[in-house]
């Protein structure tokens, strides 16, 4: 799951064998860590030879669920044994994760049999919106337009939580909301406003607030589309004063008050 919003459920595997000990081994500990980066462990389920086998019976764990930190699974001397019975059977270590960070996230694996340390990487989106005037050079930033962003299908916008100045962050059942406000409407303070956190789908942005001293776009929307390997594969716009550019999974959206006829 590489592309994915702020709050969203993600499951990762990590696979590996149960190591074999020679007779007379006095160390037969056998652990299996996972790190998460941006996001926080809520779950783990473990599987040998193709069955679940318990925590306390089977395995501890070094930390209590849900954590953003470090968990290792240790299997206990009563179940590793001294006779290898599970010696070269498969271990599978289900992870069930929750994405805190709006930008990016990462799930490090790693285990005492083994030297690969596994790192997978993941994203959430972003959309800059951008105010200015329709003049053709050097167009005229505009100050103080708000702007509302819903995914497609859905009537209620997306509720954010301004991080500083112009930059917003899409709110999730983890976010601090500590001296903050949820809002729907977010403003282009300085002409341009960023809000972040946002995964694969649809999402319609609308102009709720023109700057002052202009006239705000009526039913008008920008629509575009993130598939799930960050890529915009749809951008459209219903008026010829509102340009996308995409790179990737982030969108710079230029909105331009004037005359319909003057942007193409």
């Amino acid at each position: 799951q590489i592309f994915v919003a702020k709050g969203e459920e993600v499951k990762f595997n990590i696979d590996t064998t149960f190591p074999s000990y020679a007779l007379n081994a006095t160390n037969r500990a056998f652990w299996i860590k996972d790190t998460p980066t941006g996001m926080k462990i809520t779950g783990i389920k473990v599987l040998v030879n193709g069955s679940e086998v318990k925590v306390n019976d089977a395995y501890t764990l070094d930390k209590k669920l849900a954590t953003t930190e470090a968990v290792t699974v240790n299997f206990k001397d009563t179940y590793i044994g001294s006779a290898n019975l599970h010696a070269g059977q498969s271990v599978r270590v289900e992870v069930t994760g929750v994405i805190t960070d709006d930008t990016e996230y990462k799930n490090k694996a790693e285990t005492n049999n083994s030297h690969d340390k596994p790192n997978v990487p993941g994203y959430s989106g972003s959309i800059r919106i951008n105010k200015t005037d329709d003049s053709k050079e050097n167009p005229k930033v505009l100050k103080g337009a708000t702007f509302q962003i819903k995914k497609q299908g859905e009537n209620a916008p997306i509720q954010f939580v301004k991080t500083k100045t112009g930059v917003y962050t899409m709110v999730t059942s983890d976010t601090d909301m500590t001296d903050k406000t949820a809002v729907a409407d977010v403003e282009a303070t300085e002409g341009t406003v960023l809000v972040k956190g946002l995964g694969a789908g649809t999402y319609v942005i609308t102009e709720t607030k023109a700057p002052k001293g202009y006239v705000a776009i009526e039913n008008v929307s920008v629509t575009y589309t993130y598939d799930v390997d960050c890529k915009i594969t749809n951008n459209e716009s219903s008026n010829k004063r509102i340009k996308g550019d995409s790179s990737w999974y982030d969108l710079n959206v230029t909105i331009k008050n004037g005359d319909l006829n003057t942007y193409s």
